[in-house]
């Protein structure tokens, strides 16, 4: 048997010339012997994401990179889960909490069962030279490290089983699953009209079937789960070239799930008056504009100023449209 030895926080929170202290960033040192098979709390986990979960005292965490080719591993989607967890629980909701961390990027061929390819003895070769003319995402990279997004499980205790939504909704339309999750309950009404809100604020483009769901302990009602996996929103899933060229008119290349297209849900949908119990209203524009702006080092300066852009005004409209008496 291997040996448990501890997670502890690294004694060097640099990335070459990167300090990762002020960039809202853990280094952490997670022993291979920690690492477990996915274990995980919800349905869609097999995804194109490599992750992994580990034992931390008496929590179950979940570990998740951004997509990866080769040694290099996007930072987009975990800083996109970061933010969106941000902007979520400042507004009310109840939204699983993301952190991020850096971890050795040899965990992940653990676990995939690839050959780990020795390291050698690093006193023996010099350290890549690395400067803020290196991108954080290459740094990582050529430090054999990776950038990933850590969660909590959010099933309270052994008492609780999650069921993901496609088991509950197999064999329901999609133009029926709106009215079909309503019919639920008033706390699985609640929940949805919340996911409609978040979803459309971030433009979260992937809240397929798996990734809601509800949580219910024997012989009493369903409740909707802590809103989790929010990788592909605020336009992640695009390049930064992408960006460049396109700004604002990806919008139109913007799929939405799981009703539909965002705007068109939200606007459809949306109960403003279930609205006004749940959203913190007090939360300014400013509020969530100075979240987004911390992370500009991390995002560049064209991806941070179109997600300012998109959820500035979608905040300032979801404000409106619960406020309004009409």
């Amino acid at each position: 048997m291997m040996e448990m030895l501890p997670i502890l926080r690294s004694e060097n929170q640099f990335i070459g010339d990167w300090d990762l202290n002020k960039m809202d960033i853990v280094s952490v040192d997670i022993p291979a012997s920690r690492v477990r098979g996915l274990i995980t709390a919800t349905q869609s986990s097999a995804g194109v994401l490599k992750k992994f979960n580990v034992r931390l005292k008496d929590d179950d965490l979940y570990i998740k990179s951004g997509s990866s080719t080769g040694k290099l591993f996007n930072i987009r989607q975990p800083v996109t889960e970061r933010i969106a967890s941000l902007i979520g629980r400042l507004i009310g909701l109840n939204v699983v909490e993301y952190k991020l961390w850096v971890i050795d990027r040899h965990l992940f061929e653990y676990i995939d069962n690839y050959n780990v390819p020795s390291r050698g003895n690093p006193e023996s070769s010099d350290p890549p030279q690395i400067d803020h003319s290196t991108s954080f995402q290459k740094a990582l990279a050529l430090n054999d490290k990776v950038l990933v997004s850590v969660s909590k499980s959010f099933i309270p205790d052994e008492s609780y089983t999650f069921i993901s939504a496609d088991q509950i909704t197999n064999g329901v339309s999609n133009q029926q699953l709106h009215s079909f999750l309503c019919g639920m309950g008033s706390n699985i009404r609640e929940g949805i009209n919340n996911m409609l809100l978040f979803d459309y604020l971030t433009n979260n483009t992937d809240r397929h079937r798996k990734n809601f769901g509800f949580l219910q302990r024997e012989n009493q009602e369903l409740e909707f789960a802590p809103l989790y996996d929010h990788g592909l929103s605020m336009f992640s899933e695009f390049s930064n070239d992408e960006i460049a060229e396109e700004g604002i008119q990806l919008l139109d290349f913007c799929e939405g799930k799981p009703f539909g297209d965002l705007g068109p849900s939200f606007a459809k949908y949306f109960d403003k008056e279930l609205g006004k119990h749940r959203v913190n209203l007090n939360v300014s524009q400013e509020d969530l504009l100075l979240i987004i702006d911390s992370f500009e080092v991390l995002l560049g300066k064209e991806r941070t100023a179109l997600i300012r852009s998109v959820i500035g005004k979608r905040w300032e409209y979801v404000r409106q449209k619960i406020l309004s008496e009409i």
